[in-house]
């Protein structure tokens, strides 16, 4: 009964969420999905809503943060997305993408 009731939260979930606001604020359970790494010094927050993905990353940093998604282990091939800031009011993401050339 409970892998049924996963698959339905799951399934509706995906059917009916909406996607969160894109404004560089956290909400209370606007994100489905959190990973916590560094003892807290990276965390991100992610929802899938239809084919599409919504990433929420949050760093103590003085540069940038970043995330790589890549077919393989190995880091070429993959698309990368970078944060950064100046200061506190201004917010840049960009997205990249890697070749590995053997």
């Amino acid at each position: 009964m409970k892998r049924r009731f996963n698959y339905l939260y799951h399934l509706y979930n995906n059917l009916f969420s909406t996607s969160p606001k894109i404004d560089g604020k956290l909400s209370p359970n606007e994100y489905d999905h959190y990973i916590n790494l560094s003892n807290g010094d990276f965390r991100m927050f992610w929802k899938i809503v239809g084919d599409e993905v919504y990433i929420l990353m949050i760093g103590r940093t003085k540069g940038y943060v970043a995330l790589g998604i890549a077919p393989t282990v190995k880091s070429g091939n993959a698309d990368y997305i970078i944060g950064s800031s100046d200061d506190p009011s201004s917010m840049h993401a960009k997205r990249e993408y890697g070749e590995l050339n053997y």
